[in-house]
């Protein structure tokens, strides 16, 4: 028998904000290390009151195809964005393009001839993510810095594209359009930034100037735009620290290295992390009881390895650096209404993130997602008062007036 359409037992008045926070190369191989020494006690708190999981990547890494399955819940193959670039290949047809090249012995080099590329954007995948859905649900939304986003979708409440904070200010970079100026005008000069280190390492610095532009800039437009009910921010400084240090990290906390040099390396990436949890903590205190809130990364970073790791004895400074190239798991911390505590649901993929979102906003799941609502990360009662419902798809939302959400007609879960 056919089930009975249920409704979705959130109405949208009572329905929570969302904040996701994207954090790039955060890992739980360096922040569980880092809490149980008492350093991060923000984190510490999010790890006691939320749940948390580990993220499985996929390999190779590829920034902006992983990045887009976190918030598209669908494979790369599906949401089209498998490289960081789509290639010309006139060779083949005037108008040819290949968005994935073949990665052995350096084809991207001498394969393409020299055929030119572009970077991929927002324009390059053919589904919605899911500030798009939010949004042609009836939710205002506000982006600030996250992967992909040039152009920025003209219908949020404010966004700014990741382009622009590359120093690329045109109209396609930033929502509204009178906000292009005054945005630039949130970036710390350098010497303005600080640490825990009495001499902060140029990498340090310069991740310090990028995070704080968007905080700022973010803490601004909040103030603004009060009624924003889902915000998308991402914070880069953390991969640069992490593709820096890592390695001399891995040394000194599981290898015991005394040597001093490594030891300072070591703890310009500690010191990194600290501001992190400082700033985070103040950032989500701005946030009302009722958001849901979600710190995000689509993969992490790991020791160098192999032929790396000797490569990197032939300069001191590279036998520091971390390597993200296999995708390390990337991490999942949740919190809010409905979580529950002390949580570790797992085995958990990006494709996982949106499903699980959109559950806890009490919406309905669409099944041609390839990722599924991690459960168990959700409180028993909160379970059992927002049962789940499915919907086909999101993709065939029309576009709306912001003031007139469409009403959802949800299905039960299959028997």
């Amino acid at each position: 028998t056919t089930a009975t359409p249920r409704p979705s037992s959130v109405e949208p008045g009572q329905r929570p904000t969302l904040w996701v926070v994207g954090v790039g190369g955060i890992t739980l191989d360096a922040l569980l290390p880092l809490v149980q020494e008492g350093r991060l006690p923000f984190f510490a708190e999010i790890l006691e009151q939320g749940a948390h999981a580990r993220l499985t990547s996929y390999a190779p890494r590829r920034t902006g195809a992983l990045w887009t399955s976190l918030v598209t819940g669908k494979l790369p193959y599906r949401h089209g964005v498998l490289d960081d670039v789509i290639f010309r290949a006139g060779l083949l047809s005037p108008e040819a393009t290949l968005r994935l090249a073949p990665v052995g012995v350096d084809f991207t080099h001498w394969g393409m001839l020299g055929s030119p590329t572009t970077r991929v954007d927002a324009g390059s995948t053919g589904v919605l993510p899911a500030w798009q859905i939010l949004h042609r649900l009836g939710l205002r939304c506000g982006l600030i810095g996250w992967p992909l986003t040039d152009p920025v979708m003209e219908e949020a409440s404010f966004a700014f594209s990741d382009r622009f904070f590359d120093g690329q200010f045109g109209r396609s970079s930033a929502q509204p359009k009178e906000l292009s100026e005054r945005g630039t005008l949130f970036r710390p000069q350098a010497s303005e930034v600080g640490g825990g280190l009495d001499e902060i390492s140029p990498v340090n610095r310069s991740a310090l100037v990028q995070d704080q532009w968007r905080e700022s800039l973010t803490g601004f437009l909040l103030d603004q735009e009060r009624n924003v009910e889902a915000l998308f921010l991402y914070l880069p400084g953390l991969e640069a620290v992490s593709s820096a240090y890592f390695s001399a990290y891995d040394a000194v906390q599981f290898g015991g290295s005394q040597d001093p040099e490594t030891q300072e390396a070591a703890a310009q990436f500690i010191s990194y992390y600290e501001h992190l949890d400082r700033s985070l903590e103040e950032l989500i205190g701005r946030a009302r009881d009722s958001t849901v809130v979600a710190i995000v990364s689509a993969y992490g970073f790991e020791a160098q390895g192999g032929w790396g790791r000797l490569l990197g004895k032939v300069r001191e400074e590279d036998s520091w650096r971390g390597t993200a190239s296999n995708s390390p798991d990337g991490l999942l911390l949740l919190s809010g209404r409905g979580i529950q505590p002390g949580a570790f649901p797992a085995p958990a993929e990006l494709t996982d993130v949106l499903p699980t979102l959109l559950y806890s906003l009490g919406l309905p799941i669409a099944r041609d997602l390839d990722g599924r609502v991690l459960t168990a990360a959700f409180g028993s009662g909160f379970l059992a008062r927002q049962p789940l419902t499915f919907v086909p798809s999101y993709e065939t939302l029309a576009e709306i007036e912001i003031d007139e959400p469409p009403e959802l007609v949800p299905t039960a879960p299959p028997e």
